[in-house]
């Protein structure tokens, strides 16, 4: 998932939602997490918005702290257009 930053109004709900502790406010985001604003900023241009709660993906918790995970989305990314 991605947040669009046209729509977000940072009233931190995702923050608190999000059980990988993935997001961040954008004022607290470790500088070595930069990348990951950059990449979330270009998904969520080609990324469908979610309307609808459907709760975490089968895998999620296998996807929680992996390790080298980030090729996986810039493949994504590269294969969406973004």
């Amino acid at each position: 998932m991605t947040i669009d930053p046209a729509e977000c109004v940072d009233c931190g709900i995702c923050v608190n939602a999000c059980e990988a502790n993935a997001i961040f406010p954008a004022a607290q985001l470790p500088p070595s997490l930069a990348h990951y604003q950059r990449l979330n900023e270009a998904l969520s241009a080609v990324w469908p918005l979610v309307i609808e709660a459907s709760g975490p993906l089968t895998d999620a918790d296998a996807w929680n702290g992996a390790i080298g995970k980030l090729q996986h989305l810039v493949g994504r990314m590269n294969h969406s257009g973004g």
